[in-house]
């Protein structure tokens, strides 16, 4: 079986697309805040990093909220064996 198997369901496809596409907004933020907040605690201020880290959590946890389900559906619309 390979991973280019087209789609049994066509609708549970297209449902995780958009869930996977409404999430990357979500990764990009978190990944800039995460990023500059990494710098900012490299450059010696800990306290404003580490705030700046701790803010990144929320969107990304977001989107792996979002791509989770997308991915699932992307999984079960070839109806694919999870196990």
């Amino acid at each position: 079986m390979s991973l280019r198997t087209p789609p049994a369901d066509v609708d549970l496809e297209r449902k995780g697309r958009d869930l996977r596409a409404s999430s990357l907004p979500f990764l990009l933020l978190g990944v800039v805040f995460a990023v500059v907040g990494i710098l900012l605690i490299v450059g010696g201020t800990v306290v404003g990093g580490a705030v700046l880290v701790a803010l990144a959590l929320a969107p990304l946890l977001v989107a792996g909220g979002l791509m989770l389900p997308g991915v699932v559906s992307w999984w079960a619309a070839r109806h694919k064996p999870f196990a």
